[in-house]
Formats: structure tokens, C-alpha cells, sequence
């Protein structure tokens, strides 16, 4: 039996008022990481991502100094670091791929609506119809982002099975620094 799923109709337009900038916290995986280290070469580590507490049993955790944390994009008291004062992104050809899927999600082959940026979405978003071809590129970065949170998930998963053997290797540019050299990330120490 031939199933066939039809793309359901689409409104969303950003009208760059960085309310989705302001409000969310942005994962990082090791891609995200490498394209933000490069672009922006002078800056510390530090500078450009932090830690937030994670529960020890999620996939993403990252055991570093005896803690679980999710490792997030940097931010400011206005929200992400790179929100510019005209709402666009200050880095937007190495943004995370949170920021390059929002605000959509795929579920059963087809896009919609990310539920978790509903409420954002439904105050601030403005409403055009998608184009096919905004469509068809929110399924790549779908892809693609699922492709590197599930390789990520690979590299944090050897890294706390290194750690928990070496604890005095436990910070958070040791962590970049393993992800570098496991993940074969070509950029600074």
C-alpha cells in the first residue's frame, strides 16, 4: 500500500523583529561550533558559548567538572550575542542550526511549525505563505540538523566515557578542544 503525505500549507515570514533571538536558548553541536569558532577567530571560547545544568540522563548532556550541561550559544542581557539593533543576525552565514531550521520542524516527513516556537510564532511572526522552495530548504536543514545533533550525540557520549576515567580533564575548552580532534573540527586550540 502506496502512502503518500501531502505538505500542508505554510504562513511564516520573519519580519527581523529578533523576538526569536530575545527569547530562546540555542543549542550548539559540534558543527555549530566549528562554523562559529571560524568566523570568529579572535574570540574566546567563553565569549561565544556557555554551559546551562542538564539532567546527567540526556543524550546531550556533557559531563564537565563533575556536572551535566547543555552547551548554548552565548547570549546577552537582550538576548543572543549576535542580534544586531536592526533585528538581522550579526553572524548569519555561521549561525547555529537551531537558528537556520526556526521555525520549523519535521515530523513524519513533512514540515511544520516548530510546537515549541508556537507561542513566539503566533505573536510576533508574520504570516505569508511559504514557498515550495522555503519548504524543500527547511527539510535539508532539517536533515542536516538531525544528521549533526545525532553525531554530536556521539561525540558527548565519548566524552563522558573519557571524563568519567580522567576527571581533571573536565572543561569546557578541553571539551571544544576533544570535539577538534574526535570530531575532526579544523579550528583553533
Amino acid at each position: 500500500m502506496l502512502v503518500v503525505f501531502f505538505q500542508k500549507t505554510l504562513y511564516f515570514s520573519c519580519n527581523q523583529c529578533g523576538a526569536c533571538c530575545r527569547e530562546y536558548q540555542i543549542p550548539v553541536s559540534h558543527v555549530d561550533v566549528q562554523r562559529l569558532l571560524a568566523a570568529h577567530p579572535d574570540q574566546p571560547i567563553k565569549a561565544l558559548f556557555r554551559l546551562r545544568p542538564a539532567p546527567p540522563d540526556d543524550a546531550e548532556a556533557i559531563l564537565i567538572e563533575q556536572t551535566y550541561w547543555h552547551l548554548l550559544l552565548q547570549r546577552h542581557a537582550e538576548g543572543c550575542l549576535f542580534l544586531q539593533t536592526d533585528g538581522r543576525c550579526g553572524s548569519y552565514d555561521s549561525r547555529p542550526q537551531a537558528c537556520r531550521t526556526f521555525p520549523f520542524d519535521r515530523k513524519r516527513g513533512l514540515i511544520q511549525i516548530l510546537p515549541d516556537a508556537l507561542p513566539a510564532y503566533e505573536v510576533h511572526c508574520d504570516r505569508e505563505r511559504v514557498p515550495k522552495t522555503m519548504i524543500k530548504q527547511a527539510h535539508q536543514d532539517n536533515l542536516d540538523g538531525s544528521r549533526h545533533f545525532n553525531a554530536y550525540r556521539n561525540l558527548i557520549s565519548r566524552w563522558n566515557q573519557w571524563v568519567a576515567q580522567t576527571p581533571e580533564r573536565q572543561t569546557l575548552e578541553q571539551f571544544i578542544a576533544f570535539m577538534q580532534t574526535v570530531g575532526e573540527l579544523s579550528v583553533r586550540d
